[in-house]
């Protein structure tokens, strides 16, 4: 009877294998790929042991752009183009053509993307860039069952697809392993795998390929298929070997994809190991993701669309003739091209910029996401193959220089010096008019302030040809400065510590946080109440904080706060630093043990949440020098013109500026010897008192007022940084502006 029962188990495995197998067929048959992960089982190179980053890095393209998957009607054409497009944005940034591997035709199939990710990983270097391009069509996973596998379709065994998943969940939750022999038990594993593989994907990339393709015209096939996982696959390979990479997804439902919350599942955030495990043949192990290694490269995505959203495609004329290019890759490509040295922020702000223009086309939504904001997208260029002097400004005259003009709109004719005719013009991100003797023409709307206009062109030999930018100056007041956002103050006073903490009563954190807070509302128009919803707003004066009172405050501010608005937060108080992880911590007044210090790490991640566009850290505690931070910042030179002092003003107020003000380095920092102040919150009171003009820079009250104050008095070194990993952007400070009058 035992072995009755034992063959009946066994033709049961077998027959939900032989369904399984059948339905696994349809969907391999309707779209190669769809059940089996891209990379898995392959041999690649593997990232070296250590490496160094030095020099300038090498910069890889991997562009992917199916044009024809399967049936005429999911053919993207506009994929063409923008392949060639950021192929000359890649070699304008200075990538060597052999290093641009484009995948279009009969390359753009799951071979063809294993074959060319091999040739990039087995020449990246640390350090390196690779950006990362698809472009084409995607489907839902429910399409791509609807079409592969009818509802009610039976295997050979009878069931449909869902109850032969569910009989095997049964076997293999049912049977011991005694029951099944292990080659068997490790088939139905397999395969119920391959299906969850399906379940997670979510959506499918389409590549051109040898799927099956439908005789009738409401069917699809024809195509391969490549999974989110696959991307986010590739993206850990390449990381891996401590390169950044730049990932564009330009198709529906893009975001889809949720790379970056595949790379941090991906994360070797744990150690683990199998003891006494038997080895299994590569393709049969378990699916999983590649684990990243420890500091891999860092990983911006640029997504077109946003769940379930469409991409669209934008048309030139050239002579009469058509020619579509894919709206957000457009974009994308303009955004690089003007901002070559742009981190991954300045790409997102000039694409919000193009987008905002864009008054007919606002309602495709875009997505960036990255591990840390401030990454150069293609790092620090100084080669590269960019046309800068082929765009002239033909009217108003005069207009290569910065300019000033007393009318709010400018109308600009220009023309394009250059061999091939011109596909495209486009002023401020917006298609220029143009006419058949090559000029184009726009009219620019000009805000208050400094105006910083774009011209970009594009030829029919692909080439990208970019004018340095426009400057015209408008309506010279401090509006511009001013802005339209709020300014919000949050100051902490921990003068007296509770007896468990240990510390010592300090004199003045009290005295110099109430005096800074008369200068910074009555002269220059900070609150330090923050409103919160319908009820009572919530203080930012905050005397004797604890450690949860700060980290709500912070925390509150970073939801409040916009983007046009201003951030100052100040600290008085006790501070502490650890030689061990190298790191600076805040006190709070009821930090009786270490671990309820108020580390720099923690503060750098609550500024990292705040969107408004400035933020400026001041911290007169000791050590505070050993707060994170990171390269100088820039300021105006000293002995500028007051037009030149204004316009370089203005540049940093349109920058993303993240800025740290500390008493001293690491050292301690004395808390009295300035007339019931400390001395370094003495001479910021004095600069914010005296300082020349209506508007300065953060960088001038510390040089002229700060640095030489407490240097002369104390042994204690005032450090002026920006902060890092917070998406401060080259060239930013925070600019002061008076508003009293």
């Amino acid at each position: 009877m035992a072995a009755a029962v034992a063959v009946d188990k066994l033709g049961q495995a077998r027959a939900v294998i032989a369904d399984l197998d059948h339905f696994i067929g349809k969907f391999a048959a309707f779209a190669p790929g769809t059940s089996d992960p891209l990379f898995y089982g392959r041999s690649l190179p593997v990232p070296p042991e250590s490496c160094s980053a030095e020099g300038e890095p090498r910069r890889f393209g991997l562009l992917i752009g199916p044009e024809a998957p399967g049936p005429e009607r999911l053919a993207v054409p506009a994929v063409l183009n923008d392949v060639k497009l950021l192929t000359s944005v890649l070699t304008s940034v200075g990538a060597a053509q052999d290093d641009i591997h484009v995948l279009t035709g009969d390359r753009a199939t799951r071979q063809g993307v294993i074959q060319e990710t091999w040739n990039v990983l087995s020449q990246l270097g640390c350090g390196d860039k690779v950006f990362v391009y698809f472009g084409g069509y995607a489907l839902k996973r429910a399409d791509i069952l609807q079409y592969a596998v009818k509802p009610d379709e039976p295997g050979p065994s009878g069931r449909a697809l869902t109850a032969a998943r569910e009989a095997g969940r049964e076997l293999l939750q049912g049977f011991s392993r005694a029951d099944l022999p292990a080659d068997l038990d490790l088939e139905l594993r397999r395969r119920m795998e391959m299906l969850d593989w399906i379940d997670a994907a979510g959506m499918y990339l389409l590549l051109n390929g040898d799927g099956v393709l439908g005789t009738d015209p409401l069917t699809l096939g024809g195509f391969e298929a490549m999974a989110p996982a696959d991307l986010s696959e590739l993206v850990t390979l390449l990381r891996n070997h401590r390169a950044d990479v730049t990932v564009v997804v330009d198709t529906n439902h893009a975001s889809s994809a949720a790379l970056v919350e595949q790379q941090q599942a991906a994360a070797a955030g744990y150690w683990s190991a199998d003891v006494a495990r038997i080895e299994i043949p590569a393709r049969d192990a378990r699916l999983g993701p590649t684990r990243l290694i420890p500091a891999p490269g860092e990983l911006a995505v640029f997504y077109s669309s946003v769940d379930d959203g469409l991409s669209m495609s934008t048309q030139f004329d050239v002579g009469g003739q058509s020619i579509d290019y894919g709206l957000f890759t457009f974009r994308v490509a303009e955004a690089m091209v003007n901002g070559r040295n742009a981190t991954v922020q300045g790409v997102r702000d000039a694409l919000d910029r193009i987008v905002r223009a864009d008054t007919e086309r606002r309602e495709q939504t875009h997505r960036v996401e990255s591990t840390r904001a401030d990454m150069p997208v293609f790092g620090r260029i100084e080669g590269g193959r960019q046309r800068t002097d082929t765009i002239r400004i033909l009217e108003p005259s005069g207009m290569r220089g910065a300019s000033v003009l007393e009318t709010p709109q400018v109308d600009l004719v220009g023309v394009v010096d250059w061999r091939a005719p011109t596909k495209a013009v486009l002023v401020e991100g917006q298609p220029a008019s143009l006419t058949r003797d090559g000029r184009f023409s726009a009219s620019v709307k000009l805000n208050a302030g400094l105006n910083t206009i774009s011209v970009t062109a594009l030829t029919s030999d692909d080439e990208i040809h970019v004018m340095p930018p426009l400057e015209i100056m408008f309506d010279g007041d401090l509006k511009k400065l001013q802005g339209e956002g709020r300014r919000f103050a949050l100051i902490i006073a921990n003068q007296n510590y509770l007896p468990e903490t240990k510390f010592s009563t300090l004199k003045t954190p009290i005295a110099d946080a109430e005096a800074l807070r008369a200068v910074l509302t009555e002269r220059y128009g900070f609150s330090t109440q923050l409103p919160v919803g319908s009820g009572d707003p919530m203080p930012l004066f905050l005397v004797d904080a604890s450690k949860n009172q700060i980290e709500e405050t912070l925390y509150t501010l970073s939801q409040v706060a916009g983007e046009q608005d201003q951030v100052l937060i100040y600290y008085a108080g006790h501070g502490v630093y650890d030689e061990r992880t190298t790191n600076a911590y805040w006190v709070p007044v009821d930090a009786a043990k270490p671990f309820n210090y108020l580390s720099g790490v923690t503060l750098t991640e609550h500024i990292q949440r705040i969107l408004a566009r400035s933020v400026i850290l001041i911290s007169d505690s000791c050590y505070a020098g050993a707060l994170r931070s990171g390269g100088d910042a820039e300021a105006p030179a000293p002995g500028a013109t007051d037009e030149d002092r204004q316009r370089a003003l203005l540049r940093m107020a349109e920058l993303r500026s993240r800025i740290l003000i500390t008493s001293g380095g690491t050292e301690p920092v004395m808390d009295t010897g300035g007339g019931g102040h400390s001395i370094f919150a003495r001479a910021l009171l004095t600069g914010l008192s005296q300082m020349q003009g209506d508007a300065f820079a953060a960088e001038d009250l510390f040089r002229d007022y700060i640095r030489p104050m407490v240097t002369g008095r104390v042994e204690q070194m005032p450090q002026f940084r920006p902060i890092e990993r917070t998406g401060h952007e080259p060239s930013a400070d925070v600019v002061f502006v008076r508003t009293d009058g």
